[in-house]
Parts: structure tokens; sequence; C-alpha cells
């Protein structure tokens, strides 16, 4: 019990080691309550071998739910970024403003809290596979 207690606690704290973590993305700015986060990270095959890299997320700015979600600009951005140099640099290629989501849709978006992409490839049995992107954002 104990001892795979403490054998969870020493992964896990590597795996959220604060003074080995690296910003990919940076935030809109730099006081506390800014951040891009929230997505995943998705590898595709490139050209001649180059492996490209797409990072989703949204930006967060300043703004706290306790006091009701509308307060601040919570969740404000849903962006993707590509990277091509195994992920030394990236370029924002793709976004959309909880306003544009809100505009497509006829809705009023109060916060963009997370977000999701995958690469699907179907397998049509005749060697003549389909390749398309989903993006999710909730």
């Amino acid at each position: 019990g104990r001892e795979i207690g403490s054998n969870v606690e020493a992964l896990l704290g590597e795996m959220m080691n604060q003074s080995k973590a690296k910003i990919l993305i940076p935030a809109l700015g730099t006081s506390s309550g800014y951040w891009f986060g929230g997505g995943n990270i998705v590898e595709e095959e490139g050209e001649n071998g180059i492996k490209n890299l797409y990072i989703v997320g949204r930006y967060r700015n300043p703004g706290d739910s306790r006091t009701g979600v509308t307060a601040g600009e919570r969740g404000l951005e849903c962006a993707i970024f590509k990277s091509s140099d195994q992920g030394q640099s990236w370029n924002k290629i793709i976004s959309w403003t909880k306003q544009d989501i809100g505009n497509a849709l006829g809705l009023k978006i109060v916060s963009i809290e997370g977000t999701l992409l995958n690469k699907v490839t179907l397998n049509n049995n005749n060697n003549n596979d389909s390749t398309y992107w989903e993006l999710y954002i909730s």
C-alpha cells in the first residue's frame, strides 16, 4: 500500500516537475490567470519523412468562475499551432475566438474550456485510406 503510493507520488512528481517544464505557447499576459493549454498534441508524418506536430488549446485570461463565468475574459480563443522542427518553434495556423464560435452557432459563448484535435484515418480496404481531422471544443 504505502510503497505503491510513494512510487505513484514520485512518478507524478517527475511528470509535473515545474522546474523542468517548458512553455510551448506563451500566454497573452504574464500575471496570474494567463495561460495557453487545455488541449493536446498530435503527430503527423509530413513530407520527406519530417514529422509535423500540432498543438491545440485555449488562451485563458484572468477570470474567477467562483464569481461567475462571465467575470473576466476566461477561455477567449481556441488556436491550433504547427511545428515542423520537433517542437522547437510553433506557428499559429488557425484560431477562433469565443465570439467567432458563438456567431457561427447563433449562441453566446461564455468561455472556451477545453479542446481536442484528433486525426482519423479510415481504412477503405483498397489501399486508398482517407484521412480527416476532428476538432472538439467545449
